[in-house]
């Protein structure tokens, strides 16, 4: 099919994954919803919190809507989802999830591999937070529950894209605890994918995803391995499976519009709370 409105004239369809560029999405989300088609679509829903409750309002019941959520569906989060659910933690005290990557430096060959894998990258105005760390945060709020933004900062370090290459964020989780979500694409230090690491302070044991070591630290410690590779593509199956699953037994969708509006919010407010960003020379 030449376009999707050829596709949903041509075809009868449960439901559509939408892998389209951002800017795209709205309309591709309101063509199914016309034509009475479930979706599955990739984030950000639209380039705002306002936008995408817009979107989301005229999208209204005439069809399920989830959004592509895949970093949750990483075994190694949904282990540390399932300690959190049996009490483990604790009162959570701090906590710091940090991605870096070496993605925006050149390589052996004067490339940016970051760009090489995606080119949309070097286009986005708002990068590193909209595009990166929406994931960091969802799963900050998935883990700790509803947060606001304390204060962020950004770096604009890469002379080849129009964002930011590099921020820092800190939310304020509902208990009162400082959340650290960090990120940086141009860090010699890393490898040329992104790498997260996660500690997480609780009042009882700790919690850390350092390289490819799970641990929780307490009363009954307990260190896993992880496949680092296996758990990425475990994630893009995971994401579609419960949204196949949700829809056949009519229950709701975990990576909900709703969860992912207050995201986007988020999202939105890092972006006011550092109006000013450094720039490269």
């Amino acid at each position: 099919w030449r376009s999707l409105d050829d596709m949903l004239a041509g075809e009868a369809l449960d439901a559509v994954d939408l892998m389209t560029p951002p800017h795209l999405h709205a309309e591709h989300c309101l063509a199914a919803a016309a034509a009475g088609v479930d979706v599955l679509c990739q984030k950000p829903l639209a380039p705002s919190a306002g936008q995408a409750r817009q979107l989301i309002d005229a999208v209204g019941s005439r069809v399920r809507l989830m959004v592509h959520e895949n970093w949750r569906f990483r075994p190694h989060y949904r282990q540390v989802r399932r300690w959190l659910d049996e009490g483990r933690l604790g009162e959570l005290r701090s906590a710091r999830l940090q991605t870096t990557s070496s993605g925006l430096l050149p390589d052996s060959n004067g490339q940016l591999p970051a760009l090489l894998r995606q080119p949309l990258l070097a286009t986005l105005p708002r990068m590193m937070v909209a595009e990166v760390l929406v994931h960091h945060l969802d799963i900050a709020c998935w883990l700790a529950g509803p947060a606001s933004v304390f204060e962020a900062s950004m770096r604009r370090a890469v002379n080849q894209i129009v964002g930011e290459s590099s921020a820092k964020i800190v939310l304020v989780c509902a208990g009162g605890a400082r959340f650290e979500v960090i990120g940086d694409m141009a860090s010699a230090q890393s490898l040329s994918s992104l790498r997260d690491q996660l500690a997480l302070v609780g009042s009882k044991a700790s919690i850390t995803l350092r390289d490819t070591c799970l641990s929780i630290e307490g009363k009954t410690p307990i260190h896993e391995v992880v496949d680092l590779a296996a758990d990425y593509s475990a994630s893009y199956l995971g994401a579609i499976r419960h949204f196949v699953e949700a829809l056949r037994d009519e229950r709701p969708f975990e990576a909900s519009v709703d969860a992912h509006l207050s995201v986007l919010q988020l999202v939105d407010d890092a972006y006011s709370a550092a109006r000013d960003f450094d720039r490269p020379e």
